[in-house]
């Protein structure tokens, strides 16, 4: 055999490092929504914080899709969205609100804050050309939030969602524990407000809606649900719908006809229509997206989405034995985990935009790897491994015969369980196999003699075996 050619063999006696592709995964349906609205062409949600504050999403595409178009600061957050035609509104904590118009390229998100607001805002909604927002206070605003006129005090604690009876009659809702449901009536120039929650029941109310005619549904803690068919002035007990998880969205999709939900993926169509109401529990409905808790329900051409959160396991990280170091100057570690896995080298939280996991691969310096899960846009918490590599081992071919190769090591090789691994594919990362049984190293150079001759070209590594 000439020598170029066992020169060429010595030069891959190394060890290999595959990297693998960085990749941008498509959003797709996604379970770290908190809120979602309807613009009729466009899906506005909110997102779980990331890096800073809750992240305002947008859909144009039906929710296949979404794209993030603002992010608040840090401590800060959202609770609630608002739309007005092409017209969005978010609000939260203490007082904030960012308004801004779809139709804007690209957008601008307007400061509307409520001034000298106590707490949080959580519910937004226009109506009648007048935009309402509650929590510990209910404020309205008739010129699109420039200025707000404080026109309800909650006294009975913060509401937390508003729908709109027509003839400048607003209902708000909330309480913690007990329900509440205020009824404001404007008469120019002030308001009236009368309280119309039904009394010795438990249970906090989260969501209200109005199917168009005289009934509102109320729904909340523990699976309560009230009903009304008389524009609010009564409400009863619905205790036909037997459900014990919380209740957080409710939607009318016509007269009557309800859609619920609330935690475990719930998901119940209810018919008022008749005396006894009729409900039907739904898991994973067509179109819905939806996690392991339902927060906010919407209607778009017809369908219906969902917006839920859920958790996602962070993923484990293994690699070679005694603390991620090896003796052979490479490392080879392996992700495990549900969704799509993401990791750095620098120290950083991964994102999308962090390096996709694949396959296994080497890393041939000490740094620290970071990982994270993805899954339908849910990150999960990040975990972290300090990762050494040791100077690596150099192998020699010392002789090829027809029959035989022999291989060594140099002399600084300490350690249990050393493998020789050998591939003919540097491509493949899955293309190393063993070669004989592994060895203990002593600080003596090792030896291999290997029989068949391996067919060409075939790569040669030294590694810790598990």
């Amino acid at each position: 055999m000439s020598r170029f050619f066992r020169f060429f063999w010595f030069l891959f006696c190394l060890l290999i490092f595959t990297p693998a592709k960085s990749q941008i995964r498509p959003q797709g349906s996604r379970t770290d929504l908190l809120e979602i609205v309807s613009t009729g062409s466009d899906l506005i949600a909110l997102a779980e914080p990331i890096a800073a504050g809750t992240r305002i999403m947008r859909s144009v595409d039906g929710g296949e899709t979404y794209t993030q178009v603002f992010e608040a600061a840090i401590n800060d957050s959202f609770f609630a969205l608002g739309v007005n035609g092409t017209e969005v509104m978010a609000v939260g904590t203490g007082g904030i609100v960012r308004k801004a118009d779809l139709s804007v390229d690209p957008l601008v998100w307007t400061e509307c804050n409520v001034d000298g607001f106590l707490g949080d805002l959580l519910d937004v909604l226009h109506a009648n050309g007048t935009w309402m927002v509650t929590g510990e206070q209910t404020f309205v605003s008739t010129n699109g939030g420039t200025d707000w006129t404080k026109v309800d005090e909650n006294p009975f604690g913060p509401q937390r969602s508003i729908v709109y009876l027509g003839t400048d009659t607003w209902l708000t809702a909330g309480g913690v524990g007990v329900p509440v449901i205020r009824k404001g009536v404007f008469n120019n120039p002030g308001w009236s407000w009368d309280d119309k929650a039904p009394q010795n029941v438990f249970g906090g109310i989260r969501s209200l809606a109005f199917d168009g005619t005289n009934s509102v549904l109320a729904v909340g803690e523990s699976g309560i649900v009230f009903l009304s068919t008389d524009l609010a002035e009564n409400f009863s007990v619905v205790s036909q719908v037997d459900v014990s998880q919380n209740l957080n969205a409710v939607l009318s999709t016509a007269a009557n006809q309800w859609v619920l939900g609330g935690d475990e993926r719930l998901l119940i169509s209810l018919d008022t229509t008749a005396a006894t109401p009729v409900s039907t529990t739904v898991l994973e409905p067509v179109d819905a997206q939806t996690g392991n808790t339902t927060w906010a329900i919407t209607e778009q051409n017809g369908q219906i989405v969902m917006a839920g959160t859920a958790s996602v396991a962070s993923p484990s990280l293994t690699g070679d034995p005694s603390d991620f170091t090896s003796l052979t100057g490479s490392v080879e570690i392996t992700l495990s985990g549900t969704g799509s896995l993401y990791y750095t080298v620098d120290g950083s939280i991964p994102d999308s935009m962090g390096t996709l996991y694949s396959s296994p691969f080497d890393i041939e310096s000490s740094l620290t790897l970071r990982a994270v899960a993805l899954l339908d846009g849910v990150y999960s918490a990040s975990v972290s491994q300090a990762v050494t590599a040791a100077a690596p081992v150099t192998l020699s071919i010392d002789s090829i015969t027809t029959t035989e190769v022999t291989l060594s090591s140099d002399s600084s090789v300490i350690g249990t369980n050393l493998q020789l691994q050998q591939s003919t594919d540097l491509t493949d990362p899955m293309n190393w196999v063993d070669v004989q049984a592994p060895q203990a190293g002593t600080g003596a150079a090792l030896n291999w003699i290997l029989t068949p001759v391996p067919s060409m070209p075939t790569f040669w590594r030294l590694r810790i075996s598990e």
